[in-house]
Protein backbone atom coordinates (compact mmCIF):
# COMPACT_ATOMS: atom_id res chain seq x y z
CA UNK A 1 0.00 0.00 0.00
CA UNK A 2 1.39 3.38 -1.04
CA UNK A 3 1.42 6.41 1.29
CA UNK A 4 -1.48 8.71 0.53
CA UNK A 5 -0.58 12.24 1.64
CA UNK A 6 -4.04 13.59 0.79
CA UNK A 7 -5.76 11.19 3.20
CA UNK A 8 -3.05 11.89 5.77
CA UNK A 9 -3.62 15.63 5.44
CA UNK A 10 -7.39 15.20 5.85
CA UNK A 11 -6.84 13.30 9.11
CA UNK A 12 -4.26 15.80 10.41
CA UNK A 13 -6.53 18.75 9.57
CA UNK A 14 -9.34 17.17 11.59
CA UNK A 15 -7.01 16.80 14.56
CA UNK A 16 -5.74 20.37 14.29
CA UNK A 17 -9.32 21.66 13.92
CA UNK A 18 -10.21 19.98 17.20
CA UNK A 19 -7.35 21.76 18.97
CA UNK A 20 -8.26 25.08 17.34
CA UNK A 21 -11.80 24.81 18.68
CA UNK A 22 -10.37 23.94 22.13
CA UNK A 23 -8.36 27.16 22.18
CA UNK A 24 -11.27 29.27 20.89
CA UNK A 25 -10.10 29.65 17.29
CA UNK A 26 -12.08 28.87 14.16
CA UNK A 27 -11.17 25.32 13.20
CA UNK A 28 -13.03 25.39 9.91
CA UNK A 29 -10.14 27.00 8.02
CA UNK A 30 -6.70 26.10 9.31
CA UNK A 31 -5.00 28.15 6.61
CA UNK A 32 -6.14 31.36 8.35
CA UNK A 33 -3.52 30.86 11.06
CA UNK A 34 0.21 30.61 11.41
CA UNK A 35 1.73 28.24 13.94
CA UNK A 36 2.81 31.28 15.99
CA UNK A 37 -0.78 32.55 16.23
CA UNK A 38 -2.03 29.12 17.28
CA UNK A 39 0.66 28.70 19.95
CA UNK A 40 0.01 32.22 21.28
CA UNK A 41 -3.68 31.41 21.62
CA UNK A 42 -2.87 28.13 23.38
CA UNK A 43 -0.60 29.94 25.84
CA UNK A 44 -3.41 32.35 26.72
CA UNK A 45 -5.83 29.51 27.43
CA UNK A 46 -4.62 28.67 30.92
CA UNK A 47 -5.89 30.51 33.96
CA UNK A 48 -2.67 29.78 35.85
CA UNK A 49 -0.36 32.78 36.23
CA UNK A 50 2.48 30.99 34.43
CA UNK A 51 4.23 34.21 33.35
CA UNK A 52 4.14 35.58 36.90
CA UNK A 53 5.57 32.37 38.34
CA UNK A 54 8.30 32.07 35.70
CA UNK A 55 9.31 35.71 36.21
CA UNK A 56 9.45 35.24 40.00
CA UNK A 57 6.66 37.77 40.62
CA UNK A 58 4.70 35.18 42.63
CA UNK A 59 5.99 32.05 44.31
CA UNK A 60 3.71 29.06 43.71
CA UNK A 61 6.15 27.17 41.52
CA UNK A 62 5.70 23.89 43.40
CA UNK A 63 1.94 24.13 43.96
CA UNK A 64 0.35 20.90 42.62
CA UNK A 65 -2.52 22.75 40.92
CA UNK A 66 -0.10 25.10 39.16
CA UNK A 67 2.14 22.20 38.08
CA UNK A 68 -0.88 20.31 36.71
CA UNK A 69 -2.09 23.29 34.66
CA UNK A 70 1.42 23.99 33.40
CA UNK A 71 1.80 20.36 32.34
CA UNK A 72 -1.54 20.46 30.51
CA UNK A 73 -0.46 23.58 28.64
CA UNK A 74 2.88 22.00 27.71
CA UNK A 75 1.08 18.88 26.42
CA UNK A 76 -1.43 20.94 24.43
CA UNK A 77 1.29 23.01 22.78
CA UNK A 78 3.41 19.91 22.10
CA UNK A 79 0.50 18.17 20.38
CA UNK A 80 -0.28 21.22 18.27
CA UNK A 81 3.37 21.59 17.20
CA UNK A 82 3.63 17.88 16.34
CA UNK A 83 0.47 17.96 14.23
CA UNK A 84 1.56 21.17 12.50
CA UNK A 85 4.88 19.55 11.58
CA UNK A 86 3.09 16.45 10.26
CA UNK A 87 0.79 18.74 8.25
CA UNK A 88 3.74 20.46 6.62
CA UNK A 89 5.24 17.07 5.70
CA UNK A 90 1.94 15.92 4.13
CA UNK A 91 1.61 19.19 2.18
CA UNK A 92 5.18 18.76 0.93
CA UNK A 93 4.44 15.17 -0.13
CA UNK A 94 1.36 16.34 -2.05
CA UNK A 95 3.40 18.97 -3.88
CA UNK A 96 6.07 16.37 -4.74
CA UNK A 97 3.42 14.01 -6.16
CA UNK A 98 2.15 16.61 -8.62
Amino acid sequence: MRYNPIKDLEYIDKQISFYLYCISLDGSNIDLYTIDEIISAARLLTIAPIDDVESGKINIGQDPCYLYLKNQRISLIGNIRRLWHMRQLAIGAIKDDV
